[in-house]
């Protein structure tokens, strides 16, 4: 009986512990916005090329803040690096071999306001 009562206790423990989190946030969140963080970058697809100074761009950038790129070109713009208008006569409605991009860019009053379309590679 004894056998039984230790077993049981450990499988209690065992299973409790697999579905209980202990998890003790350690600080405090921070009040500062995504966008004032200096030189943060998002996630923005491109490939990188051997031989190539920088990255090729796998996304329309029209649409979103170029600091979010994370590099910039001394010599070129973005649109220069970018493989998606290589494509020639390549229409809007032509996009569907391309995922959709959203960059929320804050109001004054920091309330999200309607995101950016782009269109990425997939």
């Amino acid at each position: 009986y004894l056998l039984l009562i230790s077993v049981s206790h450990f499988l209690y423990g065992f299973i409790k512990d697999i579905f209980t989190s202990t998890y003790e946030p350690d600080g405090e969140a921070s009040t500062q916005g995504f966008s004032e963080v200096n030189g943060i970058k998002g996630y923005i697809p491109q490939a990188k090329i051997p031989g190539y100074p920088f990255p090729v761009l796998l996304c329309h950038t029209s649409a979103i803040n170029k600091e979010l790129i994370g590099w910039k070109s001394p010599r070129h713009s973005h649109k220069y690096y970018n493989v998606i208008l290589d494509v020639p006569g390549l229409e809007k409605s032509e996009l569907t071999q391309f995922a959709i991009t959203k960059q929320w860019a804050p109001s004054k009053t920091h309330a999200p306001s309607e995101p950016a379309a782009n269109f990425c590679m997939t």
